[in-house]
Parts: C-alpha cells; sequence; structure tokens
C-alpha cells in the first residue's frame, strides 16, 4: 500500500476508457484493488490487463452504470468479492456529443439521457455506497464534474446543468456525512484529450485549446491525478469542495 492512501478497496464507474481508465490505474498504482464497472466489456477487460501487468489488483463488472438495479447489485456483488467498500468514484457521464444543439432545439430525450448519465448515476451509485462507509465511519468519495458547470459553454445547457447537479450534490452530501468523517469532493475537467474529445471536429477542438490559458489540452493523468490526491490521506481535511483541473480556462 502506498503511505498517503488509508482506503484498500474503491469503485470506479465508466472505468473502461478515458478519464475512468486512468483513475483505475492510478489508484491501483497506490495499492488499492479497484473494482471496476462500465457496459464496455471489451474496454474493461483492456483496463483490467493494464492493471496487473503493472502489478495492481482489479477485477471488473460489466453493467449499466446509469440502471438502478444494476447499480444495487454490483455493489453488492463487488462487496462479496472484494470486501467492503472504502472509496467510490463517480466517473461515469457524458455531454450529448454529436446530439448537442442550441438549447431551443435540444431534445427532451437527449436532455434526460445526459442529466441521467451524469447526475442520476452519481447520486444513484453513492446511494448504494453510502451505506458501507456510514457503517464503517470512513471513507472517501469523489465525484467527476466539469469546468462546464462554471463556464456555461453554449449548446451544453443539460449537460453544464448536470454537471453543475453534481457540485451541489457533492456539497449537500459532504454535509450530511462530515460527522463520521467521510470525505465527499469532486473534481471538474476542463477538456481533456480522450477518444470523445478526438471525435470532435477539428475546428471545435482547436477552440477548445485556444480557450485554455495553458494553450494546450489536459491529459486523463491529469484527472487522475486529482482524484488519486482527494481519496489519499493528504486530503483528509477537504470535503463538499470542487477541484477544477483546466488549465486556467476557469477562475474562481
Amino acid at each position: 500500500m502506498s503511505d498517503r492512501m488509508r482506503i484498500t478497496t474503491a469503485i470506479v464507474t465508466g472505468g473502461a476508457n478515458g478519464l475512468g481508465q486512468a483513475t483505475a490505474m492510478r489508484l491501483a498504482s497506490e495499492g488499492v484493488h479497484v473494482a471496476i464497472a462500465d457496459k464496455d466489456g471489451d474496454g474493461l477487460e483492456n483496463t483490467i490487463k493494464l492493471i496487473r501487468d503493472a502489478g495492481g489488483k482489479a477485477d471488473m463488472w460489466v453493467a449499466d452504470c446509469t440502471a438502478v438495479d444494476e447499480i444495487d447489485a454490483t455493489v453488492a456483488s463487488i462487496t462479496e468479492k472484494i470486501g467492503p467498500i472504502q472509496g467510490l468514484v463517480n466517473n461515469v457521464g457524458g455531454s450529448a456529443g454529436a446530439d448537442a444543439r442550441p438549447f431551443h432545439e435540444q431534445t427532451a430525450e437527449v436532455s434526460l439521457r445526459v442529466v441521467n448519465q451524469c447526475l442520476l448515476a452519481t447520486i444513484n451509485w453513492s446511494r448504494a455506497v453510502v451505506p458501507q462507509l456510514r457503517e464503517a465511519k470512513a471513507g472517501k468519495i469523489v465525484s467527476i464534474a466539469s469546468d462546464a458547470a462554471f463556464s456555461g459553454d453554449p449548446n451544453m445547457s443539460e449537460y453544464a446543468a448536470a454537471k453543475a447537479g453534481v457540485v451541489g450534490f457533492t456539497r449537500s452530501l459532504s454535509r450530511e456525512l462530515a460527522s463520521l468523517h467521510i470525505n465527499v469532493n469532486a473534481v471538474a475537467p476542463g477538456p481533456i484529450r480522450t477518444a470523445a474529445l478526438d471525435r470532435l471536429a477539428p475546428d471545435v477542438l482547436a477552440r477548445a485549446e485556444a480557450g485554455i490559458p495553458f494553450g494546450h489540452l489536459g491529459k486523463p493523468s491529469d484527472i487522475a491525478n486529482a482524484v488519486a490526491f482527494m481519496m489519499s490521506d493528504e486530503a483528509d481535511f477537504i470535503t463538499g469542495q470542487t477541484l477544477i483541473v483546466g488549465g486556467g480556462r476557469w477562475l474562481h
């Protein structure tokens, strides 16, 4: 175990690719036994192989991370296999992607999908795990928000709203659990170079990069490092906070 990481087990949702994969690998490198949930079985197998090849401990659960019944069943299965859960990274989410458009043109179906992926999944995974943390009177929850919650990017109203909800949920839950010494925080990425971002049109990608004072997109490892800090003993006196990791794109 790392000398800065007290937790020994953690769930990472949406861990088959991108930020989730990088976060799972980072936590495993600190000695955490990582349980990774995602609906992408092939991606999960790749992530598990990367972690185990590096000497880490990880197991995979193929599940729809937005379906309440599958969330509850997965948490029960994880607990049975690796023991009580001590940490949760709410990473699963997603913007409207190719369906993004101005609010007056957006459909209710797309808005509901984004809110379900980004906000309700965070709430429901937390609901499934919090009873274990309360019983132990210890634990860490880190949820992935977005700097879009603060910057209000156009054509992303449903995504910005859902991620702002993650920030509010984090603040409220942190107050409920603080007396039990359970830390609840969020990390808000700016534009990060992932496969999803690379699918954007070159001009859109160029505008995103131009809006970052550092002059370049972030890496998944930038977010993984921030999550690892929030999950570590070094962040024991931090709760209810949202750490923006975006190269200075949004300051507050």
